[in-house]
């Protein structure tokens, strides 16, 4: 549980490289509410997680990512404008900011009467057949996503379903009825066997991997997306660059182990500025 807060870093006008991070208690301050799910409920994105008939689902990236990747972006934007102003500033990234803004696309569908708040019956949240997991045979899952009608046709094709859906794909009137044929149709097979069947296609079906089986995958595994340190799998530094490299990534010390080392550093840093 945390007191409902706006995250602020400062970007000091003498250190144009560094940023000081700032904790401004916000509207309400005074109400202890989990930091991640209780601030998607002001966004509205809960709203649209999850099956229609269940609770809301909580989601791993929704809020921590884009609060994380505003606030970085934020801090990175005031370290160049000081280079035009020589002024630092507050940089103010909320939660509930970064997740309305990721919305942006689902607010545009709202306006345009493309979306309605009834949960899995809208293009992206489930309620499209072509756009969903399925169970397959052996209890796993197949991702399966083609908007665009040459790669939909593809999934018809290899999947063995209608050929003619093609010709009203995006009509939601037939989305209920065909997403249980489709259910069938990848339940009577295994997750490997389908994968085999839509290897090298462009329609837009793939395993849902495992956490270990992820770091396997010919793609991840080619990329060294996630790698192994002393026994614990973890991601790889990204993103990448061309010409720089990042440090490679070191075992961390136990709970409380570099406090000291802080401490000094910050001391030191005191006393030359």
């Amino acid at each position: 549980m945390t007191r409902y807060a706006a995250h602020k870093a400062f970007v000091a006008p003498a250190i144009p490289s560094a940023a000081l991070w700032r904790l401004i208690l916000g509207f309400l301050a005074a109400t202890a509410i989990y930091l991640l799910l209780n601030n998607l409920m002001f966004t509205t994105l809960f709203n649209l997680m999850g099956p229609r008939a269940d609770g809301f689902y909580d989601s791993l990236l929704s809020g921590k990512t884009p609060m994380a990747m505003f606030l970085l972006l934020g801090i990175l934007a005031a370290v160049f404008e000081r280079q035009t102003s020589g002024k630092g500033q507050v940089v103010d990234a909320a939660m509930v900011d970064g997740v309305s803004a990721m919305m942006g696309l689902f607010h545009t569908f709202k306006a345009r009467g493309a979306w309605n708040e009834i949960r899995a019956s809208n293009l992206l949240d489930g309620g499209a057949p072509f756009y969903r997991c399925y169970r397959t045979k052996d209890d796993l899952f197949m991702s399966v996503g083609p908007l665009e009608p040459q790669f939909f046709a593809l999934l018809l094709e290899k999947a063995g379903l209608p050929a003619e859906h093609s010709v009203d794909q995006n009509d939601p009137a037939t989305w209920a009825e065909r997403a249980e044929l489709y259910a069938q149709a990848f339940a009577s097979k295994t997750q490997a066997a389908w994968s085999e069947i839509f290897s090298g296609t462009d329609a837009c079906v793939g395993p849902v991997l495992s956490m270990d089986d992820a770091a396997s995958h010919p793609h991840m595994a080619a990329r060294q997306t996630l790698v192994e340190v002393d026994g614990v799998l973890q991601a790889a530094p990204a993103p990448r660059f061309s010409r720089s490299k990042p440090t490679w990534i070191n075992t961390p010390n136990a709970m409380g182990g570099d406090t000291a080392a802080i401490r000094q550093e910050l001391a030191e840093g005191s006393k030359a500025g």
